[in-house]
């Protein structure tokens, strides 16, 4: 099983210098991220809880899902762990406006929002 993207974080010092993942040796990644459009990442969260995944993201096209381990499970969150205090659920809005502003815009519009959210924290 592979997520569609895996990020490193807070582990990614102990990685870093590795040409390959090789878990159980190494650890899980801190963040992943699963875009549906057929198959539900839903069932792939016990394995990722497994695992030690601290944070899964799920993006349906339309709404972004945030979900945070907590013990063995995980439990939607309105706020990353990783990226507080951003409100990473509004990103599919940025998405969204590529098609109408396309993406040069809509990137210099997404670190605008990013600085101002971090400003406000």
């Amino acid at each position: 099983m592979e997520p569609d993207r895996a990020y490193y974080l807070q582990n990614e010092p102990l990685i870093r210098q590795n040409a390959q993942v090789q878990l159980p040796d190494d650890p899980p990644p801190d963040l992943v991220v699963e875009i549906e459009y057929s198959s539900a990442a839903l069932d792939k969260l016990p394995i990722y809880a497994a695992l030690g995944v601290l944070e899964v993201w799920r993006y349906d096209g339309r709404s972004l899902f945030v979900y945070a381990l907590t013990a063995s499970a995980y439990e939607e969150t309105d706020l990353s762990p990783a990226f507080a205090p951003i409100p990473v659920k509004d990103i599919p809005n940025f998405l969204q406006r590529a098609s109408t502003l396309g993406e040069i815009e809509m990137v210099r519009q997404f670190r605008a929002w990013v600085r101002q959210q971090v400003d406000m924290a």
